[in-house]
Order: C-alpha cells, then structure tokens, then sequence
C-alpha cells in the first residue's frame, strides 16, 4: 500500500482500487462509480448566498475548476468586470477561470449585501454584481455574474530594504 506520489494499489479482500495522488480522499474496497459519488456529496455547497462568496474565493486558492464551475447554474453567465470576454455555461466558467489562474488573477471576498426573495438572490458586494439562485437540492449557485478579479499577491516577495526607500526618497 502506498499513498504516495503517482497511483497506488491497495488490494483488500480480493478487490483493488486505485487512488490517484493529489486527490483529497482515498477510497479503498469500493469502486470508481461509488468513489465519485461519494466525492460529490462532500462538495461544499453555499447554504445561504453570502456563503457562495466564501466558496468561490477557495475553489481560487485551491485552484479547483471543476469547484469553481459547480458554484454556477448549469446556464449561468460569468464575467469579469475589465473584460469583454463571458463565459456561458459550466464548462466555459471553469476555462475562464483556468485562464484567469494563468494570467495571475484571482478573486478575494467581500462582505457583500444580499437582497433575497424566496429561491433569487441579488449578491452585491465591492467586487462585483451576482444574481444566485436556491436549486431543488437546497444550493445556492450563481446565475449571473459581473466579478472584479485581482491580480494575485506573491505571498514572499523581497521588501526593499528601508535605508534604500528613505534614500529615494530624499533625492
């Protein structure tokens, strides 16, 4: 058994199941089908649409499209606030926002205003414009959404050495 690097086989019982590295949860004696329905059942989901800011912000710092995309209706429209482009449906938001990781944007989150009737939402927040709806299964996700990302912050960049800043800023 090696839960390693790379794909390991565990065999337990007669039966084997593989595991693939970087996921989050290793499933040993069940099948694939049933590994990832299990996967899908412990995806966050937003309870309230204040909690799908808090969602989206992590599938950014995680970096998980496919995260990022189910926090949308299957026909929402995403579209960042300094862009013309838009990303309709699922699978174009989770290119977008594989594109955004790339050219170094990312999205923070705010405390936004919500203003809700029953199953709609209007989120509205510093950073953008979202319309979210409640699902059949109790989820919140976005329908329509106007986002302001940001550049991402190299967490370890140098400082500048104070005695130089104070001579530039002399001269």
């Amino acid at each position: 058994m090696d839960c390693g690097r790379g794909q390991a086989t565990h065999r337990h019982a007669g039966s084997a199941a593989t595991a693939t590295a970087g996921g989050k949860y290793h499933f040993c004696g069940i099948d694939e089908h049933l590994a990832r329905a299990h996967r899908r059942a412990m995806t966050p989901q937003a309870r309230t649409p204040e909690e799908l800011e808090a969602l989206l912000e992590d599938a950014f710092v995680t970096r998980d499209r496919e995260q990022a995309a189910r926090l949308f209706v299957d026909e929402a429209v995403l579209v960042p606030a300094d862009d013309t482009r838009e990303a309709r449906g699922r699978e174009q938001i989770a290119d977008l926002v594989a594109a955004l990781w790339r050219h170094g944007r990312t999205y923070v989150a705010d405390s936004p205003r919500v203003l809700q009737t029953r199953d709609t939402a209007l989120v509205l927040s510093a950073h953008g414009v979202a319309v979210t709806r409640r699902g059949p299964d109790g989820a919140w996700r976005y329908a329509i959404s106007l986002v302001a990302f940001h550049p991402t912050v190299e967490p370890f960049a140098p400082r500048s050495d104070p005695r130089q800043r104070q001579r530039r800023l002399r001269s």
